[in-house]
């Protein structure tokens, strides 16, 4: 469908005001009333087919009716505050609970105003009061509820596409124009200082493409527990990589006329501050488990909870200095904690009236997977700017959902507006296989079989060559081919 204004088939407000000056309200008209403008609104719905015949699976036009609804409550409820803080806190003064009561059924549209007599002793008219409240105020005929809409319903059948028009080509220009007016190398700031990610062509560029390994991978993740400032860091020591060389005191040659070897002391100030949950086993483990190092468990002693020794594997006269110096070297980069993948994690403070002050994590790197089987960490909510990662852990669908969402947000950091429905068309195309394709040639040759339409992107002679060979045929169906052919 076409839109009028910010992914709104119809821009409503828009539209009353401007059914308001092209019918205006005549000396004799009477406003209708709360109450008169819900029964008249359902009562319109029902009796316009385009608004109340549609298929379970139309959800285009049920959200359209559920804006139509929701467009007036909202209104009328807006009203209704503002009439009752402005107009009557003057009368409020004077009058008891009753009277309040009373007063507020009549501008509800409830209570019949000619049985009531709240105004009998004050200095206020009851007919005067009303007749300013329903005119001054609400200030909706019948009429203009009407002509609402006539013209709503008439905008909306001209919003509809026309079977067979090229939605293909105006979502494509939908994208590609506003591109044009990006800039070429854009970071902006994840949440924090020194966190960005790539934004303007390049992101654009490496999303079309479906691009496997992308300039700056972050992960958003929410916390179980989100007000806790040393649970945060708690988790953020389990995600974050962290190295021999953050953690150690001191690595000390020693030579004596026993043996020669390294020993280890370590930091426990600075394992308390990065709250991080490891012990020598763990350490002697991650030791082992790197196979540059070439140690074996015959070459690492722990000496006590904090010292450890570790000699070395080649003790020879002539290599045992140089060996001494590799493992030393070696050791500082042996990655104790965390997920290899990731190259660090920064808390992120979001502060708000309703919830107060929260905290989540913004991760820079790979590995969504081991990311939500963290502990700590909120599996439902974590996400990650990667496609082709979404797409290998939670599926095809939350893979279009990124697309449409990371292209969103690209274009939002250059405040342009594009229409949620060329992004959603672009998704399906790149996702309908049931993987993520790019628009490049190897993407484009997998979504579609056409000859014509492949030569058309690139390498033309090496597509017509190939079918001319294999003897395949061409339908001519879509536009490309129909432009080549002049059919």
């Amino acid at each position: 469908m076409n839109v009028d204004d910010d992914n709104k088939i119809i821009n409503m407000n828009r539209l009353l005001l401007m059914t308001q000056s092209i019918c205006p309200r005549k000396k004799y008209e009477k406003c209708l009333s709360i109450g008169e403008i819900r029964i008249r609104v359902s009562d319109l719905l029902k009796s316009y087919p385009e608004l109340n015949k549609f298929s379970d699976n139309d959800w285009s036009q049920k959200k359209f009716v559920e804006d139509i609804k929701e467009f007036f409550e909202k209104n009328i409820i807006k009203k209704i505050s503002d009439a009752k803080e402005f107009m009557i806190n003057s009368l409020y003064n004077k009058m008891n609970q009753n009277q309040i009561n009373q007063t507020n059924l009549i501008i509800d549209g409830i209570a019949d105003q000619n049985e009531l007599s709240i105004f009998e002793n004050l200095k206020f008219n009851k007919d005067t009061f009303i007749e300013t409240f329903q005119n001054g105020i609400i200030n909706i005929t019948e009429n203009q509820i009407n002509e609402f809409f006539r013209i709503l319903v008439k905008k909306y059948n001209k919003a509809k596409i026309v079977p067979g028009e090229a939605v293909g080509a105006v979502a494509a220009q939908s994208i590609g124009e506003p591109g044009t007016q990006m800039t070429l190398k854009t970071f902006h700031f994840a949440g924090v200082a020194s966190m960005n990610i790539t934004l303007g062509v390049p992101r654009i560029k490496e999303i079309i493409n479906s691009t496997k390994t992308i300039s700056t991978p972050v992960i958003y993740a929410e916390l179980v527990d989100k007000k806790d400032l040393i649970a945060a860091r708690i988790v953020k020591g389990r995600i974050e990589t962290t190295k021999l060389s953050e953690i150690l005191e001191y690595i000390k040659e020693v030579m004596s006329p026993k043996g020669c070897y390294l020993k280890l002391k370590l930091d426990k100030t600075a394992i308390e501050n990065l709250k991080l949950e490891v012990n020598m086993e763990k350490i002697k483990e991650s030791i082992l488990t790197t196979k540059k190092l070439k140690l074996k468990e015959k070459h690492i002693f722990i000496e006590s909870p904090s010292k450890i020794r570790i000699e070395p594997y080649d003790c020879t006269r002539e290599n045992l200095y140089f060996t001494m110096q590799l493992i030393k070297k070696k050791l500082q980069k042996v990655i104790v904690t965390g997920i290899h993948t990731i190259s660090r994690a920064v808390i992120n403070k979001k502060e708000s009236e309703k919830d107060g002050l929260q905290y989540n994590l913004a991760i820079e790197g790979s590995g969504l997977n081991e990311i939500m089987r963290i502990p700590g960490i909120d599996h439902k909510k974590c996400i990650s700017n990667n496609i082709m990662e979404v797409e290998k852990v939670l599926g095809i669908e939350a893979a279009r959902s990124t697309i449409i969402n990371e292209i969103k947000f690209t274009f939002s950091g250059h405040s342009i507006h594009v229409d949620n429905r060329h992004l959603q068309l672009i998704a399906d195309l790149m996702t309908f296989k049931g993987i993520v394709l790019g628009f490049t040639r190897f993407g484009i040759s997998k979504m579609k079989d056409s000859t014509l339409m492949h030569s058309s992107f690139e390498k033309t002679t090496d597509h017509l060559y190939e079918a001319s060979f294999h003897s395949r045929n061409d339908v001519i169906s879509g536009v490309s081919e129909c432009i080549i052919m002049v059919k």
